[in-house]
């Protein structure tokens, strides 16, 4: 289910749609922190796309 959130995350944020971009990603970060936990790279990389949207918003500290 959270590879599908990503996904679904990612073709929003081509789209320019940053706020369902979040919002999948988001979804998709609650269910990986609870299965593979915060320090795996599958956590790495949603929380890395989500810096990504909020730098494309133009929002660089929400992105650090």
């Amino acid at each position: 289910m959270a590879e599908s959130f990503k996904r679904i995350g990612s073709a929003n944020y081509r789209l320019g749609d940053y706020e369902k971009a979040l919002h999948y990603f988001d979804k998709c970060l609650i269910i990986q922190e609870k299965i593979k936990g915060s320090e795996s790279i599958e956590t790495a990389h949603t929380l890395n796309n989500m810096g990504l949207v909020h730098a494309s918003q133009g929002s660089c500290s929400k992105a650090i």
